[in-house]
């Protein structure tokens, strides 16, 4: 993947970063913190629902073992006539994260099960949206089955994708932010429901990370933002339009490098010895001194 590091209250971390399928090169066993977002769900076609975000798993020290690891990174679900396809899921090691639900459609009204649920259509019927995996994401919205038949949006990591309405398609759940690279990101957005009739610009947004919009592009759904595990959005009703194409998953590792926390106690005493820290028994790349007394003595302890 694409190495990276930034240092934060004195420690320096290692963030590999992957955008696409690669190995992961692990030296040494040891814990990290990892994020592995699948991709999103397809939004539908014809007044269709929003797709369901790409399950977000965020583990905190996940042990890895000393070997090359297969980096699978899920492509968005496809768009196509009809409801919206699924995502594919994502892994590293034994950690994954699954693929979001697509967005149902004219030919199946519900939303499907995924990582985040897509919504389900509403000129078809009203009815629960696709459901969420837990510890990952959310399930998509109901559809509305009435006038103008707003379809429901696509679940996200943070929150359930919203209900369809007389006069506006439901939002997409908003996903969740993590900082794992130094900066806070969004991800895991659902996708807008669309409409069968009425306003078209009544569609609904897509939700906080990389959700796309109903009707968002000459009334077509738009496409989830690659590398977040965005949900797509439905495609307008009149005229048939289709919904967008699920953005892409990632996979992030992080790993310490170095520990320079100001205030770090100097000490001297005993019988000294020194090892370096694998995660499992010290932070990761951290070196230490340990002092063992066997018998009376001074341990002397200053601040560095």
């Amino acid at each position: 993947g694409t190495v990276t590091t930034y240092v934060d209250s004195g420690i320096t971390y290692q963030v590999n970063t992957f955008l696409a399928d690669g190995t992961l090169n692990v030296s040494g066993a040891g814990v990290a913190d990892i994020l592995v977002v699948g991709g999103g769900g397809a939004g539908a076609y014809n007044g269709g629902a929003g797709g369901g975000a790409g399950g977000m798993n965020v583990i905190g020290s996940g042990f890895l073992n000393a070997a090359n690891h297969s980096v699978i990174v899920g492509a968005g679900g496809d768009a196509k006539a009809g409801y919206g396809n699924n995502g594919n899921s994502s892994r590293v090691g034994e950690y994954a994260a699954a693929g979001g639900g697509g967005g149902g459609g004219a030919t199946a009204y519900f939303g499907l099960n995924g990582g985040s649920g897509g919504g389900t259509i509403g000129i078809n019927g009203s009815g629960p949206g696709g459901s969420g995996l837990d510890g990952q994401g959310h399930a998509g919205g109901n559809g509305f089955h009435g006038v103008n038949y707003g379809s429901g949006g696509g679940g996200g990591a943070g929150q359930p994708g919203f209900d369809g309405e007389t006069s506006d398609g439901g939002n997409g759940g908003d996903g969740l932010a993590s900082s794992i690279t130094g900066v806070s990101v969004f991800y895991a957005g659902g996708g807008g429901g669309s409409l069968y009739d009425g306003t078209i610009a009544r569609g609904g947004d897509g939700g906080a990370g990389g959700g796309g919009d109903a009707n968002a592009n000459a009334n077509v759904g738009g496409d989830g933002v690659a590398n977040t595990g965005g949900g797509a959005g439905g495609g307008y009703g009149a005229g048939a339009y289709w919904g967008g194409y699920g953005g892409s998953g990632i996979v992030i590792v992080r790993t310490i490098t170095s520990n320079s926390r100001p205030g770090t106690v100097v000490a001297s005493g005993g019988t000294e010895t020194t090892f370096t820290g694998d995660g499992s028994n010290g932070d990761l790349g951290q070196d230490y001194k340990v002092h063992t007394f066997l018998s009376d003595a001074n341990l002397v302890v200053s601040t560095g």
